[in-house]
């Protein structure tokens, strides 16, 4: 509040004390008006302002000269220095006085979780209760006629002198068929995700958001995204009796002119290494990189990576670069899905850099084998096209895949799974090219629509004794480069194999609410199991598809 002067001091100069007497009764008379003007709407909302606009009275009427006359100097200064105080005079506004403005905050509850959670093989694939620490399964996996397991023909054909061994004897009998068989292992493996909630947060998100029910939400669709990655592409190590860590590619790289739609990089002297891509499964989840190569690019040019000798089952190829010959300054300038990459533009010069050993199945944080990395080990048919599709007979590399399981084992699989830019590439071959290996269908509620594009919906098996038409599915965490054919189910009617993969669990997921030992509450989600792969030889892996 201010405080208003002692009289002597306002009128200090007076040469009486009847004069100071008169100058100070002059000066409440003026101040009386300056009021007074305020009742009579001087103080008002002004048009175009965001608020009530105040003007200080006392201000206007000190700036009136018989004002400052009865106040004198000395007096006047200190009361205009008094009423200039920042804040004591302002206009209300958004901004004013608080800068955060003086408005209500519209908060819509609850938090909306934007985040994908897709999560197709883990909700199709079954879950079997497992014991133990090893899941274990025996395998005929041929007899005599079957041509498979390595077993041949038997000719039944037989006289009356034909005799076949049976222990020490030979007797007059027919020969004996022949079998083959393996053992299938895999260890269970332990898996947990934890999360943590800081009391705190806890009590003042109150009114808007349980963050215990928010973190046990979102604790479990990581749970299940984890599991679906390692469904997918999961790699276990050897001593666990998988398939153990992608080996490192070899390369060669040059500087070559940039190609339509490239970007050439700096001319100067880039330092290359590449790493086999195991797939995103945590942090550079990739091989050892190969040996650094040098290039010197000159102005146009581009840098172009050839994978010489290819990396049995990865999923493309992660490239990094950089400008000084050593590991840690190569950062990683993105991926290919086949044997040929080119880095383009501007090179990073941070970001995240390859690693020293290998990730893609690490001891320290052990996993099992997925579809595709079992596959590629055990699968029916493994090919790397290191190309684009086929243009002039769309999905050939498919159909081929097909024929070789059918001579095989006689499989009829269901599905082929692909990345989106992979199916995009087939439907666009499939709709421009010249032959007839496609059709439309066009249902009756769908006559007077347009729709601008196609999508390849399914694929005809030219081997499945019914035409069976596969679905083409596409994964939302499939690298690009990689398709997969499956056989979900047998088509043999008593193989004791109700799925040819499978989740055993031990204990499958459970959540775990740990006692506070801190200011926090901390959640874990825990299971203990394996992914089992029943039938292989019944499925497809096609790797190393180009993009266009």
């Amino acid at each position: 509040m201010l405080r208003a002067p002692a009289v002597a001091q306002m009128f200090s100069d007076a040469a009486t004390p009847s004069e100071r007497t008169d100058r100070f009764e002059r000066y409440i008379g003026l101040l009386g008006e300056a009021i007074q003007a305020g009742q009579r709407g001087d103080t008002r909302f002004l048009p175009g302002t965001l608020g009530l606009t105040r003007r200080n009275p006392m201000l206007d009427q000190l700036a009136r000269p018989e004002v400052r006359q009865a106040i004198g100097s000395d007096a006047l200064k200190m009361i205009e220095s008094q009423l200039a105080v920042p804040g004591l005079v302002q206009d209300w506004t958004n901004t004013n006085p608080l800068a955060s403005g003086l408005v209500a905050y519209d908060l819509e509850a609850p938090a909306k979780l934007m985040f994908p959670r897709p999560t197709p093989w883990r909700n199709m694939l079954p879950r079997i209760k497992g014991v133990g620490t090893v899941h274990r399964a025996k395998v005929i996996s041929g007899i005599s006629g079957t041509g498979t397991g390595g077993t041949t023909p038997v000719n039944p054909g037989i006289t009356d002198s034909t005799q076949t061994t049976f222990v020490d004897l030979a007797l007059l009998r027919g020969p004996k068929i022949g079998y083959a068989g393996y053992d299938q292992t895999a260890v269970f493996l332990v898996n947990s995700l934890s999360d943590s909630v800081f009391r705190d947060a806890y009590y003042q998100a109150q009114g808007y958001a349980d963050l215990h029910e928010l973190s046990q939400t979102a604790l479990l669709y990581a749970s299940m995204l984890s599991e679906e990655r390692l469904a997918i592409y999961g790699r276990g190590t050897t001593a666990n009796g998988y398939t153990g860590a992608l080996a490192a590619p070899t390369i060669t790289v040059t500087g070559v002119a940039a190609g339509t739609g490239q970007t050439p990089v700096a001319a100067g002297t880039y330092y290359v290494a590449v790493t086999a891509d195991g797939g995103q499964l945590g942090a550079n989840h990739e091989s050892v990189p190969t040996a650094i190569a040098a290039v010197t690019t000159t102005s146009g040019q581009v840098i172009k990576i050839v994978v010489n000798t290819d990396s049995p089952g990865a999923l493309g190829y992660n490239l990094y670069a950089g400008t000084v010959n050593a590991l840690g300054s190569l950062y990683y300038q993105g991926r290919t899905g086949y044997n040929n990459g080119f880095i383009t533009g501007t090179v990073n010069a941070a970001g995240v850099q390859p690693v020293a050993t290998d990730t893609s199945a690490p001891a320290a944080t052990p996993n099992y084998d997925g579809v595709m990395t079992n596959l590629a080990a055990n699968g029916g048919y493994v090919a790397r096209l290191n190309a684009v599709l086929n243009a002039a007979t769309p999905g050939v590399e498919f159909e081929q895949a097909m024929g070789v399981l059918f001579d095989l084992v006689k499989a009829d699989p269901e599905d082929l799974w692909m990345n989106g830019h992979d199916r995009k590439q087939l439907s666009d071959l499939a709709r421009n090219s010249n032959s007839n290996n496609y059709r439309f269908q066009i249902q009756q509620d769908e006559f007077g629509h347009t729709l601008v594009g196609a999508i390849a919906t399914g694929i005809l098996n030219p081997f499945s004794p019914s035409g069976k038409i596969l679905n083409i599915q596409v994964h939302p965490w499939f690298p690009q480069g990689n398709a997969t054919i499956n056989s979900w189910e047998l088509p043999i009617p008593d193989t004791e194999v109700s799925q040819t993969v499978a989740f055993v669990n031990v204990q499958d997921y459970m959540g775990i609410d740990w006692a506070p030992i801190q200011l926090t509450d901390d959640t874990s989600s825990y299971w203990i199991g394996t992914l089992f792969h029943y039938a292989p030889l019944w499925s497809a892996l096609i790797q190393g598809i180009q993009l266009v």
